[in-house]
């Protein structure tokens, strides 16, 4: 018998209520804020100024998307099980590189073997554990760099019996201490923990590679 998992609001229901408008009320204040930046747009004249408010912009916007994806597939259950992890990954990483790395000079490379079809919860966490490492890396990884590299990787381990993905940087590294003492990643293993995933961290001077286990069936065609 399975335990059944208790919403901190009282119900699934309730849950998926105030995730949903916690999600239309992001999107309103992205929304907000890219009315702002255009019409403060319309007042600057200076060159380097307008750039930097259109480089915002696209940031703003990318974000946006992001959010949107994101509350897509918290809704996609109601009409689907499953999703391809692969190609829902693929595009929220082009989506993360214009948002927070590639004004920065730092890429960001997405490779997976596909199909990769895994429940819809499975899916939308990976996403989250996803975007949270690559805001991470873009915040701590690169200081006083102007280049370096993002890497999403998703395969299978555990002779496929498990769902493999690795978010590694080529930057400074995290001190150990920093890591044992979570910096900031208490949420990403709070969202493997709720898919029965494990976290393995490895970091040195060359870089931070998270790797996350997730056990799943085996791939659909």
């Amino acid at each position: 018998m399975h335990a059944e998992t208790v919403s901190p609001f009282g119900s699934t229901a309730r849950a998926d209520l105030h995730l949903r408008e916690a999600q239309h009320r992001t999107a309103n204040a992205f929304q907000m804020v890219s009315a702002m930046i255009a019409r403060a747009s319309r007042h600057v004249t200076d060159e380097s100024s307008l750039v930097a408010l259109r480089k915002a912009d696209a940031q703003i916007h990318a974000f946006a998307l992001i959010n949107a994806m994101l509350a897509a597939s918290a809704t996609q259950g109601s009409r689907a099980d499953t999703l391809c992890v692969a190609a829902y990954l693929r595009q929220l990483c082009a989506y993360l590189e214009v948002a927070c790395l590639a004004d920065r000079g730092v890429s960001l490379t997405f490779v997976a073997a596909e199909p990769q079809i895994v429940a819809e919860t499975v899916c939308r966490h990976l996403a989250l554990i996803a975007t949270e490492l690559v805001l991470n890396a873009a915040k701590h990884a690169f200081p006083a760099r102007e280049q370096g590299e993002v890497r999403v990787l998703l395969g299978r381990g555990g002779e496929g019996e498990h769902l493999c993905l690795i978010v590694a940087d080529d930057g400074i590294g995290i001190d150990p201490a920093a890591l044992s003492a979570g910096r900031g990643l208490e949420f990403v293993e709070l969202l493997a923990d709720e898919i029965e995933g494990t976290i393995e961290a490895q970091t040195s001077d060359s870089g931070t590679a998270f790797t996350i286990m997730v056990p799943t069936a085996p791939a659909i065609a």
